[in-house]
């Protein structure tokens, strides 16, 4: 499991270098289960762990790709089936130059990027790194490939999900309903 999966969001071009927009899926912990402990040389220092994420990578230790909508499912299940966990998304982006382009990649497409790019552009999206910089040195060939067999599968979850929950479930609070000619609700493509 030496890939992280991004779905392909969008690919801008403001004028500079082209980038590409991924979203990937992560477990939110609202506290964690114990008091976590840290320290240099045995000395445990307790402290607690705020804003804990977990990037998912795959549907288990022994399968290291996502192959039917079901394992996904279930992992989703088993995360949320525990108060304060949640499975959430994420954004972050790459110099388009360094996806496997020429292959014909479409927005929902799964890319598998090395775990050490997906660091970099967190700490790039974070804001801690100039994104120029971050990747001058990234390598153009193999750290990003499409996984057509997730696309799939990835594919089919979202038209469950849609399907089985895209209606809207708080009654109490409905979404706001914009002026006629906007559109409603959801998110338009710039």
């Amino acid at each position: 499991m030496d890939s992280v999966p991004v779905l392909l969001d969008s690919i801008s071009d403001n004028g500079g270098e082209p980038l590409a927009r991924c979203i990937y899926f992560h477990i939110e912990v609202e506290e964690t289960l114990d008091e976590w402990g840290l320290g240099p040389e045995g000395a445990s220092i307790p402290f607690l762990m705020v804003g804990l994420a977990g990037i998912l990578l795959s549907p288990s230790p022994t399968e290291p790709r996502f192959r039917d909508v079901g394992q996904l499912m279930d992992l989703i299940n088993r995360i949320e089936a525990h108060d304060g966990r949640s499975v959430e998304t994420a954004d972050v982006w790459f110099p388009a130059r360094l996806l496997p382009l020429r292959r014909g990649i479409h927005r929902g497409d799964v890319l598998r990027v090395e775990r050490k790019l997906f660091l970099i552009a967190t700490r790039v999206r974070a804001g801690g790194w100039d994104l120029v910089e971050a990747f001058a040195n990234a390598p153009r060939e193999g750290a990003i490939e499409i996984s057509p067999e997730e696309t799939r599968v990835f594919a089919d979850w979202s038209k469950i999900w849609i399907s089985e929950f895209g209606h809207w479930q708080n009654r109490e609070h409905p979404p706001l309903r914009r002026d006629a000619g906007e559109a409603d609700g959801g998110f338009a493509e710039h």
